[in-house]
């Protein structure tokens, strides 16, 4: 039977999408927290809680998803899932500083090394 790749396709399409709009709408202030730091752009404390609940539930779904595999297969998650963890890692780490973000890096770091659970395990034994 043939595999339906249409879900993960339609999510990163919406999400390329967010993000395009997102700039065009939101391009002053998403440059004046790059030039300013986030404490130069003034961020009020709901907006600092807004970007962590939605990060937090960004890196919940691909926490879930994550686990999911390493659970149906012995093959290490995909490069790309890594590095798209090490870019959202670090615009955490600019946008919020003090923040859970650093320990994101660990995670992408441990997927971009490629080691599968079952090699990891065999090493280990």
């Amino acid at each position: 039977m043939k595999r339906n790749y249409r879900v993960g396709r339609w999510l990163i399409g919406v999400a390329g999408a967010h993000m395009a709009l997102t700039l065009l709408l939101f391009g002053d202030g998403i440059l004046s927290v790059f030039e300013h730091g986030p404490i130069g752009a003034a961020m009020t404390e709901v907006e600092m809680a807004v970007c962590a609940i939605l990060f937090g539930i960004v890196l919940s779904i691909c926490g879930v998803v994550a686990s999911k595999r390493e659970c149906l297969s012995p093959d290490p998650l995909p490069k790309s899932f890594g590095w798209n963890l090490l870019v959202l890692a670090l615009l955490g780490i600019v946008v919020m500083p003090m923040s859970g973000f650093w320990l994101v890096l660990l995670a992408a770091i441990e997927v971009l090394e490629g080691e599968s659970a079952t090699q990891r395990t065999t090493v280990e034994s």
